[in-house]
């Protein structure tokens, strides 16, 4: 890694630090024991109830997964299918070393389970002893033989719209028009997206 990516990564480790005890999501508190607990989704029409249940469905399932995860940040990774340069897998791998041993209390990191820059990214964050959970659609196998799979939306979509929630912080390294339409959903949502611009795609903007 250049001197020049070496200063940009202490940066980065310095300020997910410093965000760390802004980035938790809190779950929603239980409803009390005289609460309504019926769906809003009932007294709509059928339409719009389908669409308001997918809502609750994902909320009840974002709660559950920030349970599963603990209260410390959430880094995503974004890219492409397939690794377009040697020169990514190693800007990763010290990406994720940086901030394993910068950030305290520590960090988890999420992928999608799809291949090529998010299944180096999982195995060389196994490998550097860093937590990892990949998000997968209910009914898909998976594939990588490191982190923790965990299976959540009913569908693609679904399992998409989760992972660009639960994102404090997305890395994106290469990348194509795809990933720029997934980055830009977990900026939606509040991620501060850090693109690898050297990397090329939809990193380089």
């Amino acid at each position: 890694v250049m001197p020049a990516s070496t200063a940009a990564l202490a940066t980065l480790a310095a300020t997910l630090d410093q965000a760390v005890p802004t980035l938790s999501v809190a779950p929603s508190p239980a409803p009390s024991s005289g609460e309504a607990t019926t769906p809003v989704s009932r007294s709509l029409p059928p339409a719009e109830a389908e669409e308001a249940q997918e809502r609750e469905e994902l909320e009840v399932a974002e709660r559950r997964l920030l349970r599963c995860m603990g209260d410390l940040p959430r880094v995503a990774v974004l890219g492409g299918p397939v690794l377009q340069s040697a020169d990514t897998e190693e800007l990763l791998q010290a990406v994720i070393e940086s901030l394993i041993a910068s950030v305290r209390p520590g960090v988890v990191f999420l992928t999608a389970g799809l291949p090529g820059v998010q299944k180096a990214f999982a195995k060389h964050c196994d490998a550097a002893g860093g937590t990892v959970f990949n998000l997968l659609p209910i009914g898909s196998e998976g594939g990588y033989g490191a982190g923790r799979d965990i299976y959540t939306g009913a569908d693609l979509q679904g399992r998409r719209e989760l992972f660009q929630r639960l994102a404090d912080v997305c890395l994106v390294f290469e990348g194509g028009p795809s990933v720029a339409v997934e980055a830009r959903g977990a900026a939606s949502f509040g991620a501060c997206i850090v693109p690898f611009m050297r990397t090329g795609g939809a990193a380089a903007g």
